[in-house]
């Protein structure tokens, strides 16, 4: 099917997020010219991947070309240098290996592998679910081709699918192809780096026509098995211990007020379920 926007689209997709992907390749799939999934063969802990559900995974979802890579040790560079680690990540001096590296470089391998004749980018994890006939609408207005870089507003779920914080963040970004240079991919900043360093107009907490965000993200709206193995596997992993924050979500999830007071949510009908 021709599409009219020359939309790519790169999903960073691990089998933890099996419950996920089908719906966002789905969505997505809506709008997009091509779809691209890199996936690593290991966790970016390090730990094998569950190769039986990846390899479900390339089958049940025929829309996206997924591009399989290795991981391998990454030693940190400058050996003996311990004083890197000392420089805070936000100066940008800090050298990027570990975990982090490997979701900057799963991103990177999606953008190499797009056709010449995509035009704008559309970086988003597996856990992030557009609204693919929202989103739809809103390329319609050609709006997005007045912007070299644009953050997408979302409706962020903690706990469940049913609650929604009541204030609204940011997931994914829609960046125009042309612009990017490697650089700008390899950043403990991530995709919010791309977007600094994309020179030009550029916008944040895009919304659709309806003035609402078209980004559902279940970042940490998890069974608690898969939760635990988020915290352990990502690019965050060595960020924090996440310990604290993981117990807080799975012991205050059964008692509803608490939970919705603590974490600013309301409970809505969910746009997933799993």
């Amino acid at each position: 099917m021709l599409m009219r926007h020359k939309i790519g689209v790169i999903i960073n997709y691990c089998s933890n997020d099996y419950i996920f992907i089908r719906r966002a390749v789905e969505e997505v799939s809506k709008f997009a010219a091509e779809i691209i999934v890199p996936v690593a063969d290991r966790f970016f802990d390090g730990s094998l991947e569950d190769r039986d559900l990846l390899n479900k995974t390339f089958k049940e979802n025929p829309e996206a070309r997924f591009i399989l890579f290795e991981w391998h040790p990454q030693p940190p560079p400058f050996p003996g240098h311990w004083f890197w680690r000392l420089v805070p990540r936000r100066t940008g001096l800090r050298p990027l290996y570990g975990s982090p590296y490997w979701i900057c470089r799963a991103r990177f391998i999606g953008y190499k592998h797009l056709s010449e004749s995509v035009k704008y980018i559309l970086f988003l994890d597996a856990d992030e679910i557009v609204d693919g006939e929202k989103f739809k609408r809103w390329l319609d207005t050609e709006e997005y081709q007045k912007f070299n870089a644009m953050k997408l507003a979302c409706y962020f779920y903690i706990g469940t699918p049913s609650y929604q914080r009541k204030t609204y963040g940011e997931s994914g970004i829609l960046v125009k192809k042309a612009l990017l240079t490697r650089e700008m991919f390899f950043s403990y900043g991530e995709r919010w780096t791309m977007y600094k360093k994309i020179r030009g107009r550029k916008k944040a907490m895009v919304m659709g026509t309806d003035d609402l965000p078209m980004v559902h993200h279940y970042g940490w709206a998890r069974p608690k098995k898969n939760l635990l193995k988020k915290v352990k596997t990502w690019s965050h992993n060595n960020d924090a211990d996440w310990s604290e924050t993981v117990n807080g979500v799975i012991s205050y999830r059964k008692k509803t007020s608490e939970f919705l007071q603590k974490y600013n949510c309301k409970i809505v009908r969910p746009y997933i379920k799993f």
